[in-house]
């Protein structure tokens, strides 16, 4: 066992954590038969997220709380651990959402996850206005956020600080065992991030992984419908009540073929988004890439302002969703 590693997915989200995670869902058998084990004790929405919400503290407004306690969790990962000779891989994104580095150190520790193994902790970089595109759509879609982008931006600036977060990290863990990569060199793998995380685990496993490097999970509500999704979050029921219908409306956002030319990101909250972090990102980018830029230069792109919900789509909208909400009970 001496050449086994533990690794660990810590994210970041929006970097397509959820297809990753349900694809090593979907072929755990196939991965467990040639060496990489992806515990299925504490999995979750694909992935072992109650380890790392329970990490911090206590589990955030939006998420759906189970039972059991962090170290039933975490004793249950190190029984599945210890009973194979194989790599091991962990996934949540809510590691680097919710960074709890010493006392993710001291769980291993407590639980043996390591005995034997080596730890690599992998995350994925996404530009900042890019991710905190993509996460207002996410907090909007799935944690019941009603407000607009300027919140947002208010209540994620630390998660957009990349050096700060990745020195938080390298305060418990060694350099050799952090691995840093983009979300935007990822993808132009040929099997899309997916690809280029099962190379850099066990690069001889690319053979059980397609070569769809578009597939995606969690995919973003379009401009009309996140709009229409807002107008449910303002009512006054619960945040499950609010986001029963969110994937109905990302099977809608599937169905429309018309690209989305409104961006809830303004031309100015991109720059101030990615300003302040130029050093910083320059810093993370010669740190562990070896070069000097971390991302591409943001595109300048005209910026067309959203002319709102028309109420002609808002009532389209609403009948689907009914339709759906019957549909539903009936197959219920």
């Amino acid at each position: 066992m001496q050449n086994k590693c533990l690794y660990i997915h810590l994210g970041a989200p929006k970097t397509g954590t959820t297809y990753i995670q349900k694809y090593f869902c979907d072929y755990q058998k196939e991965f467990a038969n040639n060496g990489l084990l992806y515990p299925d004790a504490t999995i979750r929405g694909y992935g072992h997220h109650d380890v790392a919400l329970l990490l911090n503290g206590a589990y955030p407004d939006w998420s759906t709380r189970q039972p059991k306690t962090l170290d039933e969790l975490a004793g249950k990962i190190g029984d599945e651990i210890a009973s194979v000779n194989s790599d091991v891989l962990i996934s949540s994104e809510n590691f680097f959402l919710f960074p709890q580095p010493t006392k993710l150190k001291e769980l291993m520790d407590r639980h043996a996850w390591l005995t034997q193994r080596k730890l690599k902790l992998i995350v994925y970089l996404r530009r900042q206005d890019d991710f905190m595109e993509s996460w207002y759509n996410q907090m909007v879609k799935a944690q019941g956020f009603a407000g607009d982008m300027s919140d947002a931006i208010d209540t994620m600036r630390d998660q957009c600080d990349y050096e700060k977060q990745l020195r938080n990290w390298l305060n418990v863990f060694s350099a050799d065992e952090l691995v840093v990569k983009t979300y935007e060199d990822a993808k132009k793998h040929q099997s899309g991030i997916l690809g280029d995380l099962v190379e850099e685990i066990r690069p001889e496993l690319l053979s059980l992984i397609s070569n769809n490097k578009d597939q995606r999970e969690n995919i973003s509500l379009s401009r009309d419908l996140l709009e229409v999704q807002k107008i449910l979050n303002r009512l006054p029921v619960s945040i499950e009540e609010k986001r029963i219908l969110h994937k109905d409306l990302m099977t809608l956002t599937r169905h429309n073929q018309e690209p989305n030319k409104y961006s809830v990101l303004s031309r100015q909250q991109a720059d101030d988004l990615i300003q302040p972090h130029k050093e910083g990102n320059n810093w993370v980018a010669e740190t562990f890439l070896g070069r000097k830029n971390l991302f591409p230069e943001r595109p300048k792109q005209e910026h067309i302002p959203y002319p709102g919900l028309s109420k002609e789509t808002a009532v389209q909208t609403m009948g689907m969703l009914i339709m759906a909400l019957k549909k539903n009970e009936k197959s219920s």
